[in-house]
């Protein structure tokens, strides 16, 4: 189950956790945080996207505030979408040729968005 904690809210602009049990995730938000009906995640300044040699989720919080190392699931390459357990995140960079739905990728993010 995914859940979000405000943690600070303009009028259209917050602060967020996106969170479910294994993985918790700073994220900013743009939209009214009233009308979130589903989370979805979409990366800011994706880079580094490679096939991973871990084949299971995992978060590495980098030093800028929004900032993180992810390592996800592939589930459709032409979209973008790769998962972090049940958290979908579509990635604003291609991925690399050599990947194929069911991979684990691994990239550095400079914020994840929630739209």
């Amino acid at each position: 189950m995914i859940s979000i904690t405000i943690l600070h809210k303009e009028e259209y602009e917050a602060d967020i956790i996106v969170k479910n049990d294994n993985y918790e995730l700073l994220c900013y938000c743009i939209s009214n945080v009233d009308d979130l009906k589903d989370i979805t995640l979409i990366t800011f300044l994706s880079k580094n996207i490679v096939k991973s040699e871990v084949d299971s989720g995992k978060v590495t919080k980098l030093d800028n505030y929004y900032a993180y190392k992810l390592f996800c699931k592939v589930i459709n390459c032409e979209e973008h979408l790769v998962t972090l357990g049940e958290i979908k995140i579509y990635l604003d960079s291609a991925l690399p040729g050599d990947i194929r739905n069911g991979d684990f990728v691994e990239f550095e993010v400079m914020r994840l968005d929630v739209f």
